[in-house]
């Protein structure tokens, strides 16, 4: 028991406690006399801050201290490690024996499995079952070898993360997890693959055929019921109680983890109720359109077995974020917001140089909600990183943070680790991932993806030289312009009627905003103008990049 205890490793008390609780008792146990405690064949007691601790058998359950903590104290962690510090009085063949283990290689092999059910008996089958779905949805394994012990970091599609001890000899009594349950369902799902990574275990086929819940079908059932009557009845004729009842629809179908569905099935609601309402640039073949994609789905989610993935036909739900270690950021302009029920919020954009990708810091306030909150102010007021957020547009920086997957920050979980510096405007205004064709193609492969979204991922570019004629359109809130980038592309653009272009000149012009394409037109919808000379007057609501020679 003795021999026993002095395996248990810093790293299986970091999981068994937390990383507080071992520095306090590892400092805790350098003033602890280790001679004067009672140590015999049958029990181990000790002393430590005056509470009286005994151990009588090989589990760290069976530990018992006198300070009444309901869960795992301080002492308990100072026991074991100053247990450490006592010679065993052990036989040479036990000695031998023990030299010889140490000096034998620490294999994970060990843990291997060669079926799913040989880990029933030891966590239960409805457990096994879990960690197969964790397993289904996609994990990652970082594996950490020490010489009596391996460290495996699981990293679920869920986004959390757990810390896994596995000690030599498969004894499941000291395999623990950050959790704190034991045995738990990441242990098994981390076997399972690291398993299934060294060709011990071929998963049943039955066991690889994802199937939806019983109240995920119930969903999709009531979905086709209420797209056959809108149909039936045609877009035109459909009546408030078919409204009232997809909005029902859009909760339920989140709450039974089909946020994609949800997502358009909201869109199509937002596009019948703008048909309701008379709206002049909404017609209903983009209502048909949405209606077609959306039957598409739900008929892809309902055959069995499924075509793709669940997690990829089901979707993830955006508040769902990873952690990203790196980001090369680029600080670029803020987009305000509002529905005409009250809805509103802002989208702060910043773009990625080296994986040339867009993301954004947004907040808002649904309708109804908070009718004090600004989201001019609000922008003006949020910081990241004790950072300004208006003072990170046109400054590049390097953070660390965690991401959804429509490229959405985390600010509480941001922080910064260069300084920002000005960009430099030759550097990004000649860059050939800003030309026109290599933006068409990178939105391609994302429009392909089960993860697009119009917000972020029809950002885009345009680099101009040339000076252009806008036009004014009566009763719209832009002005229309045709101009020719520096590749020799002709594209037709869309600038708000707050900026006024008449004071822009033949100099280099970089034109930030989103392309909207569809079967009838293309063109690219201006959100900010951004010029190499600076130009002091901000009432023409353009933002300047400075540069470094004084002009």
């Amino acid at each position: 028991m003795l021999h026993w205890s002095q395996q248990l490793s810093d790293d299986f008390l970091v999981n068994w406690t937390n990383r507080g609780l071992l520095r306090r008792a590892t400092k805790q146990s350098q003033d602890v006399d280790i001679s004067e405690w009672d140590i015999t064949s049958s029990h181990l007691n000790g002393v430590i801050d005056q509470h009286q601790l005994t151990l009588s058998e090989k589990s760290v359950d069976a530990l018992t201290c006198s300070c009444g903590a309901i869960n795992t104290c301080f002492h308990k962690v100072a026991f074991f490690i100053a247990l450490r510090q006592y010679e065993s009085q052990v036989t040479p063949e036990a000695t031998t024996t023990e030299v010889t283990s140490s000096l034998a290689p620490f294999s994970l092999n060990e843990w291997f499995i060669q079926h799913s059910d040989d880990l029933a008996p030891i966590v239960g089958k409805s457990t096994v079952t879990k960690a197969i779905q964790h397993w289904r949805k996609g994990m990652t394994l970082d594996v950490e070898t020490h010489d009596e012990h391996a460290i495996v970091q699981c990293h679920f599609a869920s986004s959390k993360s757990f810390r896994l001890y596995f000690p030599r000899a498969s004894q499941w009594d000291l395999a623990t997890c950050s959790c704190k349950q034991h045995p738990c369902s990441h242990q098994a799902a981390a076997l399972i693959a690291l398993s299934i990574q060294g060709n011990t275990l071929a998963m049943d086929e039955a066991l690889l055929i994802e199937q939806l819940s019983d109240k995920q079908r119930i969903q999709l059932t009531q979905l086709e019921q209420w797209l056959e009557e809108t149909l039936s009845t045609g877009v035109q004729n459909i009546v408030p109680a078919q409204l009232a009842q997809a909005h029902t629809l859009v909760i339920e179908l989140t709450q039974v983890d089909l946020p994609s569905l949800s997502k358009q099935l909201n869109s199509v609601l937002n596009i019948l109720e703008y048909l309701v309402a008379n709206y002049i640039d909404v017609d209903y073949e983009t209502a048909i359109q949405q209606i077609t994609a959306l039957s598409l789905q739900l008929h892809a989610l309902q055959q069995t077995p499924l075509p793709c993935p669940l997690h990829l036909l089901a979707g993830e739900h955006k508040r769902r974020y990873h952690p990203v270690s790196y980001h090369n950021l680029m600080g670029i302009s803020v987009e305000y917001w509002h529905t005409d029920q009250g809805a509103q919020g802002y989208r702060f954009y910043l773009y990625d140089h080296s994986l040339h990708q867009w993301a954004t810091i947004t907040d808002g306030r649904k309708a109804q909600r908070n009718h004090g909150w600004n989201n001019q102010l609000a922008y003006a007021h949020t910081r990241c990183d004790l950072k300004a957020l208006p003072s990170l547009a046109l400054m590049s920086f390097s953070a660390q943070s965690k991401i959804t997957h429509h490229n959405e920050l985390s600010i509480k979980d941001t922080k910064i680790t260069s300084s920002p510096t000005n960009i430099e405007w030759e550097a990004l205004f000649n860059h050939p991932e800003l030309q026109v064709h290599a933006q068409w193609q990178r939105m391609q492969t994302r429009r392909l993806s089960t993860r697009f979204t119009s917000n972020t991922d029809q950002l885009g570019w345009l680099c101009c030289e040339q000076a252009y004629q806008t036009q004014h359109t009566a009763y719209c809130h832009y002005q229309e312009a045709e101009i020719v980038t520096t590749c020799n592309t002709n594209v037709n653009v869309r600038i708000p009627k707050n900026i006024d272009t008449s004071i822009i000149n033949d100099d280099q012009q970089l034109l930030f905003g989103r392309w909207n394409c569809n079967a009838k037109q293309s063109y690219f919808d201006v959100l900010a103008i951004f010029t190499k000379t600076p130009i002091s007057d901000e009432k023409y609501g353009l933002t300047q990049i400075k540069a470094k020679e004084v002009n």
